[in-house]
């Protein structure tokens, strides 16, 4: 008993029989929570929701693999993405695509994972430092489909497999990367048989084949090909040449069968339909002919007279015979050891000029132009004498700074047979003065001096652009004795290029300009000299590439004197404004620095009157 207004402690055993309720009303609230909203109206489901709760590859078409957005909805509610991957993977093939995008794509499964593992599996020959040396892929690279796409494609253009497929494994956080790959066959040896004119270290050189390269059907019926036409050019038009072994894929080597037939050489050439031209002239412009005492040369190369008549064809029609026609007769004798060649002229009319006219020249008078024409009215037509009149007008815009001039000959038949008008049309462009001249010194250890490049370019800024001193500079560079020479491709050269638009404004600011061209990718010793940024729309860029003779490495050259300052500049007109570089070891100006750092009015985008 207790009295009224007093409670009475619980027992232990009241304490733990409201315990074990407890426990029960929080079990049981969930299911409370979950039969109000079953009594609730809803609204309609999505089609999500109306989906099995089980699925798989049998409920929807497997789509390709090609990531798209996720969409939330469309993943199945037995899904637990967070806690196994694999599931996400097994939706993602199983969902279907949205306009060509998976809703799964495949980073969802793996944001930031890294390739904890990398292995090549089916190189025997090829060692694994080979096969990386061509993929990007590394041990502790974040996991990138698209770059593992692109080492695929790099070890299928090496040619050292016949097929790669790569494979990835998800393991906890990482991702295990595996190259499956079947290397082709490699070349065990490269035999040739049959050839008893050409000796075998000859044809291999031609053929390209090394032993321990790979087995490519291609290369081996490429060096088929030069084999052929190795023998062709040596008058061996009837050779065969057989692949015996190579083609297949259990062969282990490459074997080439000739049968080398006969060789044939050139006995006689004749000439027949000329009489404007000799023979020892026309001789002059065919490769076809015999061999000097009959036994050097000489030989029968169809591809090379056909070029020849071609030539002679094209050589009649710079003389004016425009309805000219060249065909050839083959004549061998008994034996098809010794070929008669016969080229058979059809001359035709010979045109002659009736009139010479000059357009589109503005700022150089007609007279000019026109006082040394080598081809005049009256003559017969000569394409000869035609191009020295144009180099002669291009020469004459030139000189007075016209660099991009353009002269074309037109010559216009008329009606009255064997007459025509030549008309030479002229594009003057603008006049360009000299801007900014540049002498940088490249390779591993240059030591031409600076100024024995400035010595022999007289042209200075402000300085109207003359190309007939440009050419003249080139000249006294081939001169110097210091360049390479044995080479003709190394000599010094001078070329002129048109900087794109956007480099125009770089004058006024004083930059150094980057301009195509200016360093050729070769080992050899460099030197870039001259960049002549002109004004006003595209100023043209001058640069002149040189090498040097080989020699001991020396010290690197001190820079000119940078109180040597410009010269020749015009009074009559303004001198642009052009700021360069100090005077370094590498680069040079060619003015002092009072006159670099001077900075006049804009003038380097004007336009020399």
């Amino acid at each position: 008993m207790t009295d009224r207004g007093h409670t009475a402690p619980l027992t232990p055993h009241s304490r733990a029989v409201a315990f074990v309720l407890a426990v029960v009303a929080l079990m049981l609230a969930p299911v409370k929570s979950a039969q109000a909203q079953a009594t609730a109206p809803s609204p309609k489901p999505s089609a999500a929701a109306e989906r099995p709760a089980s699925f798989g590859p049998q409920d929807y078409e497997t789509p390709p693999h090609n990531p798209g957005k996720l969409d939330p909805e469309l993943i199945p509610p037995n899904l637990d993405a967070a806690r196994d991957p694999n599931l996400l993977d097994e939706a993602r093939r199983a969902l279907p695509v949205d306009g060509g995008k998976q809703l799964i794509p495949a980073d969802a499964r793996n944001p930031g994972r890294r390739v904890t593992r990398l292995e090549i599996v089916g190189n025997r020959r090829i060692e694994r430092k080979k096969v990386l040396e061509k993929i990007k892929v590394r041990e502790g690279h974040t996991f990138d489909e698209e770059q593992i796409e692109r080492d695929v494609r790099e070890l299928n253009r090496s040619g050292m497999f016949v097929d790669v497929r790569p494979k990835s494994k998800f393991v906890g956080d990482g991702v295990e990367i595996t190259f499956e790959v079947v290397e082709r066959p490699t070349i065990e040896y490269v035999k040739i048989v049959g050839n008893d004119q050409i000796r075998d270290k000859k044809l291999l050189e031609k053929v390209g084949l090394k032993v321990g390269g790979p087995l490519s059907p291609y290369e081996i019926e490429e060096g088929r090909r030069k084999i052929e036409e190795f023998y062709r050019e040596r008058g061996y038009n009837r050779m065969t040449v057989s692949i015996i072994e190579g083609t297949k894929p259990t062969d282990k080597g490459v074997v080439y069968l000739l049968n080398e037939g006969q060789s044939q050489k050139i006995a006689w050439t004749n000439f027949v339909g000329n009489t404007i031209v000799t023979d020892a002239r026309l001789k002059t412009q065919i490769q076809s002919k015999p061999g000097v005492l009959w036994v050097f040369g000489g030989y029968v190369d169809h591809k090379k007279i056909e070029e020849d008549e071609e030539r002679l064809t094209a050589y009649y029609r710079s003389l004016g015979y425009f309805r000219a026609q060249v065909r050839r007769m083959l004549q061998y004798d008994e034996d098809r050891e010794w070929l008669t060649l016969t080229f058979v002229i059809s001359e035709g009319e010979r045109y002659k000029i009736r009139s010479v006219a000059i357009e589109g020249n503005e700022k150089i008078a007609t007279n000019r132009l026109d006082k040394d024409l080598q081809l005049t009215a009256g003559q017969f037509f000569d394409q000869g004498k035609m191009n020295k009149d144009v180099a002669a007008m291009l020469n004459e815009y030139g000189g007075e700074g016209y660099v991009f001039a353009d002269v074309k000959a037109d010559p216009r038949f008329l009606e009255e047979p064997g007459q025509l008008d030549l008309v030479y049309k002229v594009v003057e462009g603008d006049r360009y003065r000299i801007g900014e001249i540049n002498v940088l010194i490249e390779g591993e250890s240059p030591h031409t001096r600076l100024n024995v490049v400035k010595n022999n370019i007289r042209l200075r800024p402000g300085d109207i652009a003359d190309i007939r001193e440009i050419r003249e500079a080139q000249r006294r560079l081939m001169r110097a004795g210091v360049f390479e020479r044995q080479d003709p491709t190394k000599m010094p050269q001078i070329k002129f290029s048109r900087p794109e638009d956007g480099e125009t404004s770089v004058v006024g600011r004083g930059g150094v300009r980057k301009v195509r061209g200016q360093s050729p990718d070769d080992d050899s010793r460099t030197l870039d000299l001259v960049y002549v940024y002109e004004t006003p729309d595209g100023p043209p860029v001058l640069y002149a590439i040189v090498r040097g003779l080989p020699r001991e490495p020396v010290e690197r050259a001190a820079a000119i004197d940078p109180r040597d300052g410009p010269r020749g500049v015009p009074l009559d007109a303004p001198s642009p404004q052009w700021r360069g570089p100090r005077a370094t070891p590498q680069t040079s100006g060619y003015a002092p620095k009072s006159y670099y750092d001077r900075t006049p009015p804009a003038a380097a985008a004007r336009r020399y009157p």
